[in-house]
């Protein structure tokens, strides 16, 4: 029972994490290109910033020997406060702060750039209008395509990549990555990590690769359909802001899943399913699943494995299926069915806290036991039937 609830909180918490922390929020483009030339200075005491030329396509290589930030483009450099060129070398300057630097700012503008760094400092860089090629560093990177289709490479670090408008391709690579894809036909790799994968409007591919990644699915009008595969790791797929009913199931195949019409696809590599407001369905698999309902009237079937499903609001009906599993009902009129196996029903329970939260008439149906036999918890007027421990 504890490693159930175990497996609760962190489905919940990872849910309620993605909802305040993943890529939620896109800065506004900087000020506006400066004249034939690229601007480079030291700002704000410790941050080197580049701006690039208006009309110019820029590949710039960030490089860093102690105190000191090199910056290599293909176009001039005009230079300001902290920084002066490399003599001979027009397209090539160094920053040296006045204490250690802590960040690297670049805003490549209207051409197809490329920009990468290869200090070890966090980097912000802004691709502009253009397929621009954005590679981060080693530190916590904040990365946005903006218009045009874009490749926005992490690397090491806990990264924000934004593709925003256009047909992306976002890698996470190493570290916790936050991957918002935009509007577009995109696909976005998370790469080692418990990444969070957040989708735009269009068909888009996701693919969490290893660690425990969570896909924060929105809904957006007409037919949407994304897939979202998982990998190594103990990944979830959260439709949790959905106010049309969703059906979700773990099978693998390809385009049931989302609202109806949506054709999303979720695949059998991905363990965990979170609902939304509306009526929803969702349905296991052989593996160790939890099935959150959330809001609505919903309906969780287990499956095989030893499963957790959760009703939360509303009047719910769970089937636990083949395994041991862990149902709780919390509020509402719920029927509980634990099926096959030696199961833990609970008609009220808040996850981890066993009291009279809901004051109504539970039904709890351990179904078939085996030596063990199930346990209900009964509370209030719950009824129950096949149950050795009530």
């Amino acid at each position: 029972m504890p490693q159930a609830l175990w497996r609760v909180r962190a489905v919940v918490t990872l849910a309620a994490a993605v909802a305040v922390s993943a890529p939620l929020s896109v800065a506004a483009s900087p000020a506006q290109a400066v004249g034939k030339a690229g601007l480079l200075a030291v700002v704000d005491g410790t941050v080197i910033e580049y701006k690039t030329a208006k009309g110019k396509q820029s590949r710039i290589t960030l490089t860093r020997n102690g105190d000191t930030v090199t910056v290599d483009d293909r176009v001039a450099i005009k230079v300001g406060a902290g920084c002066k060129r490399v003599k001979g070398d027009k397209t090539r300057a160094r920053c040296t702060p006045a204490t250690p630097p802590t960040r690297l700012r670049v805003y490549a503008y209207d051409r197809n750039d490329t920009i990468v760094d290869n200090t070890d400092l966090p980097i912000t860089a802004d691709g502009g209008t253009g397929h621009d090629k954005l590679t981060g560093g080693p530190g916590h990177d904040r990365l946005y395509g903006r218009s045009g289709n874009d490749v926005l490479k992490g690397r090491g670090g806990n990264d924000a990549l934004y593709g925003e408008a256009g047909n992306d391709k976002l890698y996470g690579a190493a570290g916790d990555d936050g991957l918002d894809d935009g509007p577009g036909t995109d696909a976005a790799w998370g790469g080692t990590g418990s990444d969070s994968f957040t989708n735009g409007a269009g068909n888009d591919r996701f693919y969490g690769e290893s660690g425990d990644d969570y896909y924060n699915s929105r809904q957006h009008a007409g037919r949407d359909a994304d897939r979202y595969l998982g990998g190594p790791g103990v990944d979830s797929a959260g439709y949790t802001h959905y106010k049309s009913a969703v059906s979700l199931d773990l099978d693998g195949r390809k385009g049931d899943d989302g609202r109806k019409g949506e054709g999303d696809t979720i695949g059998a590599d991905v363990e965990n399913l979170l609902g939304g407001l509306g009526k929803d369905r969702l349905v296991g698999n052989g593996k160790a699943n939890v099935l959150d309902g959330r809001e609505g009237n919903d309906k969780l079937y287990g499956g095989g494995g030893n499963d957790t499903l959760l009703g939360h609001q509303g009047v719910d009906m769970l089937y636990g299926g083949a395994g041991n599993d862990t149902l709780l009902g919390h509020q509402g009129v719920d029927k509980i069915y634990g099926e096959a196996g030696d199961d833990w029903l609970d008609g009220n329970a808040t996850p981890g806290v066993y009291d009279e939260y809901d004051e109504v008439t539970d039904l709890l149906d351990g179904g078939t036991n085996t030596a063990v036999g199930d346990t209900c918890v009964r509370l209030n007027l719950d009824r129950t039937k096949g149950c050795e421990k009530d």
